[in-house]
């Protein structure tokens, strides 16, 4: 993994006060008279966390490096459809995405801070049906790389067992007797791991990041081929 920058990456402990205040103080009112602590304690350092996360994915997984201000989701809500109309995010999130599947369908590498946890996530959030047939065949014919994936020492300890949505009745077209039927059932691929909130304002907190996104990977790397066979070549003239 590639040493990070400085310890500068780390977060201040403004931050997490800035999202428990407004947790208590969701309205535009606030956030304006408070939108230069925002933008010190906030945005600034979450894209210089971001883009240090990414420089450290660039060399072993250079199709989930992504810039900064792609990376980072936005704290401003898009209320239109959302029955909770405040306007504003109160965890602040990072999702590294296969450039090729993109951000909706496809792998990747999640962050989420929050006043009460640092939380890390990987694996295969969503997929349409076509998709999620494909990975389940994919599942059903690389049983046992899959297991030993899970069942690697770190991966254990670190993230516990495999999480998600999962499906009452075994897949149209998967017989309910396969030794893969409980993964087959499943709709989501998640490990996850939760830290204290506090860990992201300390000095080397982005290298234990990335230290978490590395034991990710191979797991995250598993679900690529049978979602990259479906990605339409793009041709240009």
């Amino acid at each position: 993994m590639k040493a990070m920058k400085s310890d500068s990456v780390a977060l201040p402990g403004e931050a997490l006060t800035f999202l428990s205040q407004l947790k208590d103080n969701n309205d535009r009112d606030w956030f304006a008279s408070h939108k230069g602590d925002y933008e010190q304690y906030v945005k600034a350092p979450l894209l210089r966390l971001a883009d240090a996360l990414s420089d450290a994915l660039a060399p072993i997984a250079p199709a989930y490096a992504s810039p900064a201000e792609k990376a980072v989701r936005r704290i401003y809500r898009d209320i239109r459809f959302s029955p909770n109309k405040t306007p504003y995010r109160t965890e602040l999130e990072i999702l590294f995405a296969h450039r090729d599947l993109g951000k909706k369908g496809g792998t990747g590498l999640y962050l989420a801070i929050s006043p009460e946890k640092l939380h890390i996530v990987g694996g295969l959030y969503w997929q349409e049906p076509a998709g999620l047939h494909a990975v389940r065949e994919y599942l059903s014919e690389n049983l046992t790389p899959f297991q030993k994936l899970l069942a690697q020492k770190a991966t254990r300890q670190t993230f516990g067992a495999l999480t998600g949505e999962q499906m009452k009745r075994p897949p149209r077209g998967f017989s309910p007797t396969s030794p893969a039927i409980g993964l087959l059932q499943r709709t989501q691929w998640l490990l996850q791991c939760s830290l204290p909130p506090e860990t992201i304002t300390k000095p080397g907190s982005a290298e234990i990041v990335s230290g978490h996104f590395q034991t990710l990977l191979p797991f995250v790397q598993f679900f690529e081929p049978p979602l990259l066979a479906k990605v339409k070549p793009v041709h240009f003239d």
